[in-house]
């Protein structure tokens, strides 16, 4: 997929759903929002797991950090809806 227009869609281990980005006050169109997918690695070594929480946007192909506020969240979310 190259473009999703003016739709966000936002992923997670639990759950996926795309909607209008007009409806999503803050979101950004043409947009995936995602959480971390690294559980395994959790439970190895508890350096991973937990930091990935982002946007990538397909127009620019920009990934950009939610984590604004930590360096990790504990437990890792499995989903993310706004």
């Amino acid at each position: 997929m190259r473009s999703l227009h003016d739709k966000v869609l936002f992923l997670g281990a639990n759950e996926s759903v795309s909607m209008d980005a007009k409806a999503c006050l803050g979101c950004e169109a043409n947009s995936i929002y995602f959480t971390d997918d690294r559980w395994e690695e959790m439970t190895l070594d508890y350096m991973y797991g937990g930091h990935d929480w982002g946007v990538f946007n397909l127009q620019d192909k920009c990934v950009k950090s939610l984590m604004q506020c930590a360096n990790r969240i504990d437990p890792p979310p499995i989903w993310v809806v706004p």
